[in-house]
């Protein structure tokens, strides 16, 4: 049941992202500028949306992880890590309501550290872990994980298109391209929710390996 909700939920996220491109593919030639600088502006529609899609993609890896054996669990908390290493990225810390410290600390460079403190905690928690590096990198790159992938590109491709916007129209797809980018992070997020518990008898026919099965906790 909870698979085949998994997949209907797949399914609906490709065509929110297909309908998605067309109408921003749209809006960039007939579009009004002041109209796209205000959809892509901090905490906007395009920023809003994506930060909802971040957060439940980590509540999705976080299930993951609790629910999960073996291989399959600690994927789900480094790639839970790597949801709200996203978040930290796409929230602007500045923003935030809080005292007059917090804003000073905000104001030098608080939003770098948190992406780099995150970042190491990743490679820290890889490392803790490392006896089933090999078995969650197989895993990782399997082909079924290839949302995955699709979505690391697609985010890297929104942050060159950042460091060279020149104009709202720019800026405007560089927030397109990172939300459709974290609508395959969503995609990932529900196919590997899928795995948990799924009998290896109908686990799909690439996840094939008993040990993704089998494993201690933490």
């Amino acid at each position: 049941m909870r698979s085949a909700l998994c997949h209907s939920g797949e399914k609906a996220i490709f065509v929110v992202a297909s309908l998605l491109a067309l109408w921003a593919a749209i809006s960039f030639y007939t579009g009004d500028p002041a109209e796209l600088e205000n959809l892509s502006s901090e905490y906007a529609g395009l920023e809003t949306v994506s930060i909802l899609v971040i957060v439940a993609c980590f509540a999705l890896f976080c299930d993951a992880y609790r629910k999960g054996h073996g291989a399959l669990r600690y994927a789900a908390g480094a790639l839970a890590l790597l949801a709200a290493t996203a978040f930290v990225r796409e929230a602007d810390v500045k923003k935030l309501p809080g005292p007059q410290w917090y804003h000073w600390i905000a104001e030098r460079g608080l939003q770098e550290i948190l992406f780099v403190g995150m970042s190491l905690l990743i490679f820290a928690y890889l490392w803790h872990h490392r006896k089933h590096f090999r078995d969650i990198l197989h895993l990782l790159t399997n082909w079924y994980a290839w949302p995955l992938f699709a979505a690391g590109a697609l985010v890297l491709l929104g942050q060159y298109i950042e460091r060279r916007a020149g104009s709202s129209r720019q800026v405007y797809v560089e927030e397109v391209v990172e939300l459709l980018g974290y609508l395959f992070l969503a995609v990932a997020a529900l196919r590997h929710r899928a795995l948990i518990g799924m009998p290896r008898s109908k686990s799909h026919s690439d996840i094939s390996s008993e040990r993704f099965d089998t494993g201690g906790q933490i």
